[in-house]
């Protein structure tokens, strides 16, 4: 028996609201993620787009470049789960990501994947010093949410 599926699947992508204005502290703010819902049709996924150029950064500002956004966990969405992640991480002297941690999830071990695998994707203004860059420490919250 052979059955043959014609047009392309119906599925659903989170919404990810992440703030764009950083003013100058380490911490990055709240990043919120809803879940998808089941009646959105979507269109297909688009590549990633080049990191977007940065017209200016104080010294001490942490300025993003370019943000993945987080795969709201289908397990999550299903259960009706909503959480929150903070997450500890370096900005590298090159505006990468490097050693991020969850220092706080609710609930534990549900959202903290998703997260982490998304900011290991981020790019930064690194920080000046002297005309040099400089690694510095950030923190992230990264909020889960259902529609």
């Amino acid at each position: 028996l052979c059955q043959v599926f014609l047009g392309a699947p119906k599925i659903t992508v989170p919404k990810i609201d992440i703030p764009l204005n950083i003013a100058g502290k380490a911490y990055l703010g709240d990043a919120v993620v809803d879940a998808p819902t089941v009646s959105e049709p979507v269109a297909p996924a688009a590549k990633p787009t080049a990191p977007a150029p940065v017209v200016s950064g104080a010294d001490g500002e942490v300025v993003p470049i370019y943000r993945t956004k987080p795969k709201y966990p289908r397990s999550a969405a299903r259960r009706g789960l909503e959480g929150v992640v903070t997450i500890s991480f370096t900005i590298t002297k090159t505006g990468g990501v490097r050693g991020a941690s969850v220092i706080r999830a609710t609930p534990k071990n549900v959202f903290d994947k998703a997260a982490l695998k998304a900011i290991m994707k981020w790019k930064f203004q690194p920080k000046l010093v002297n005309g040099q860059p400089v690694e510095r420490q950030a923190t992230q919250e990264i909020k889960f949410k259902l529609n």
